[in-house]
């Protein structure tokens, strides 16, 4: 037996007989829409996916066909407003087809639409606060 393992084994009855230490308990919320998201559109390709990963830190990569990008999020939610509202921020784009049929570079556009959440993974995207209109479906594919 090498010394290392003779030194680990003459440790295992004081490491054995030590109660546990406390370590603090560290609890962290994401945002509802954290997670990855498939999109459903009247505007999409058949058998095109586009896949939205919106990061916990409020980061969004976006992968359609050919093309990603790469931006921020928020979700602003208001007392006075039916539904909250989804801001996306384009910051960069690889400027390839996506599934829209679209090749377009997207880099500082700005997004906004109305949310509602129909079950917890599914959500539409709508134009009016009233929830009418919603062209768009996110289909939840990973927490």
């Amino acid at each position: 037996m090498n010394a290392f393992a003779i030194n680990l084994l003459a440790s295992i009855p004081t490491l054995v007989g030590q109660p546990p230490t406390a370590d603090p308990v560290i609890k962290t919320t994401y945002p509802l829409i954290a997670g990855k998201w498939r999109m459903e559109s009247p505007n999409l390709r058949a058998g095109c996916n586009e896949d939205l990963n919106f990061l916990p830190n409020n980061r969004l990569l976006v992968v359609s066909a050919d093309e990603w990008t790469y931006g921020t999020y928020r979700i602003i939610e208001q007392p006075k407003l039916d539904l909250p509202i989804l801001l996306l921020h384009t910051i960069l784009d690889d400027n390839q087809m996506d599934c829209s049929g679209n090749q377009v570079d997207q880099a500082g556009e700005n997004f906004a639409s109305f949310m509602k959440q129909l079950t917890p993974d599914s959500i539409v995207l709508c134009s009016s606060v009233q929830g009418n209109n919603c062209p768009v479906k996110l289909n939840r594919i990973l927490p």
